[in-house]
């Protein structure tokens, strides 16, 4: 399997469309599920803001082969299975929000879990939940399940559906 990790789901995984982009669709094993993610997680990989220029934005959509042009506001317009952000609408551009996370600035715009987009004075600012692209396994979330009692093999078959769980050397 691809045992796709991020830090923090926010309370729920995605699935691999939604959190990658992924374009050999979502294998089987990969469901958005629950996540009980830490209360000791940092605050800002639970809940982050973050602001940049209108500029910046218009290089990120540049960098999925669009042009945004000038803009007034930034519309989620498709959310997948977790709530997370699939498609924003920016001016005259419509682009897979995973792809435009990574062009704008993974460690800043943390997830595609956003809550709120304001445009104001040249500047864009987006706040969300979570930290990561939300796909597989959450690395808090699995370390509130261990610290719960629950197994390796537990977390594994939580975050992983249907595998099997098998011993490769000897």
């Amino acid at each position: 399997i691809k045992a796709w990790f991020h830090a923090h789901a926010g309370g729920r995984t995605a699935n691999a469309v939604e959190g990658l982009g992924y374009d050999e669709g979502n294998p089987p094993y990969i469901e958005s599920v629950e996540s009980p993610d830490s209360k000791e997680a940092p605050e800002d990989d639970v809940n982050w803001s973050a602001t940049f220029t209108k500029g910046e934005i218009i290089e990120a959509v540049r960098a999925s082969g669009q042009e945004a042009g000038d803009f007034d506001n930034i519309e989620i317009t498709e959310r997948g299975p977790s709530g997370r952000a699939y498609k924003l609408q920016i001016g005259k551009a419509n682009v897979l929000a995973p792809a435009f996370r990574v062009a704008l600035d993974s460690t800043k715009m943390k997830s595609t879990q956003i809550k709120d987009i304001t445009v104001s004075e040249g500047k864009v600012t987006i706040t969300g939940t979570g930290y990561g692209h939300g796909v597989g396994m959450s690395q808090w979330g699995a370390y509130q399940m261990a610290k719960e009692g629950k197994n390796a093999e537990d977390i594994i078959n939580h975050y992983f559906k249907n595998v099997d769980i098998v011993q490769l050397w000897k």
